[in-house]
């Protein structure tokens, strides 16, 4: 049984109990063993969901097959071109730095075509405040009181907090060096995929599963340049393949003219990555990329009239 399906029956359950305790929380005080008793039948009825999908793929060895079919169908690209069209509708940046468009990623099954479960990455909510403070050093300060665990993640070595307190900088190049730090941090968290346990136990809980689940997937998003869209991280980090020995993942890498798939389902089990292990598929057209030359038309006018410093209204 792999981790991820461990964790997705582990958060499913814990998930069910946590909503309940909170509704119940809005009524009255205290909460009740019954209300108890069905927010955990709601999650087990969620994990039966899942089960099967795990039957499905114990019993159909065929993965990389399905991956591909469903991912390369019409279907497949119109679903993960609105993935890539998300992330750049949530690109942040802050002034003078180029936006960032962020990775999103999430579970995956196939029932005769591609199921993109999305999950929430586990900073966004860091990354938005931190896009909109970027001008406001007590604000940027009061982050590393209101999300500690998150700004230790998102900058380990406080190297923002250290530049905001240094008494060495004087106030106008501190303000500029702190832009540079933000917009780097930014870049840094955008392209890693990380999973919230909270808002994962809560999306699993309220999402239906059907089909056979596939595994894990994040996605490279494209990055800014002033000319088009340039190709996302051409190639799966080494957070990726340590994870994909773990438990099976692919990573979908936009390209101006498509995107690649690149199946790690082999690499499940082998104590070292065997490059050669990994699939990598690619899907082209002419109409993806007038699509998205279009749209970074667009995206360039809007930027140009106002640094997108707060785009979290979608999120």
């Amino acid at each position: 049984m792999t981790n991820h399906f461990l964790r997705l029956i582990i958060c499913i359950c814990l998930g069910a109990v946590r909503l309940q305790a909170q509704e119940s929380e809005n009524q009255r005080e205290g909460v009740f063993a019954s209300d108890l008793g069905d927010s955990l039948g709601a999650g087990l009825f969620r994990a039966k969901q899942i089960w099967q999908l795990k039957l499905r793929e114990i019993n159909a060895p065929d993965a990389s097959a399905q991956l591909a079919e469903g991912a390369l169908s019409p279907q497949g690209v119109a679903t993960i071109g609105r993935l890539f069209e998300q992330s750049i509708q949530s690109a942040l940046t802050v002034e003078g730095s180029a936006p960032v468009a962020p990775e999103l990623g999430g579970f995956a099954a196939f029932d005769g075509s591609l199921i993109l479960h999305e999950q929430p990455h586990a900073l966004r909510q860091v990354q938005c405040e931190l896009a909109a403070r970027a001008n406001n050093l007590d604000g940027l300060t009061e982050l590393y009181e209101l999300y500690p665990r998150h700004m230790g993640e998102l900058d380990p070595a406080n190297a923002l907090k250290r530049i905001i307190h240094s008494p060495a900088i004087s106030v106008e190049k501190k303000s500029a060096l702190v832009k540079k730090i933000v917009s780097g941090l930014l870049y840094s968290s955008g392209h890693t995929f990380l999973f919230e346990n909270e808002a994962l136990q809560t999306s699993l809980l309220r999402e239906e599963w059907r089909g056979r689940f596939l595994g894990a997937w994040h996605i490279h998003p494209p990055e800014y340049g002033h000319d088009g869209w340039l190709p996302g991280e051409m190639n799966p980090g080494g957070n990726d393949m340590e994870a994909a020995r773990e438990s099976p993942e692919f990573v979908l890498i936009f390209q101006p003219d498509g995107f690649d798939l690149v199946d790690l389902f082999a690499l499940k089990g082998s104590a070292h990555t065997d490059l050669s292990k990994i699939k990598r598929h690619s899907f082209r057209s002419e109409n993806w990329r007038r699509r998205f030359e279009a749209l970074h038309r667009t995206f360039h006018s809007a930027t140009a009239a106002s640094a997108r410093r707060s785009n979290c209204r979608n999120d």
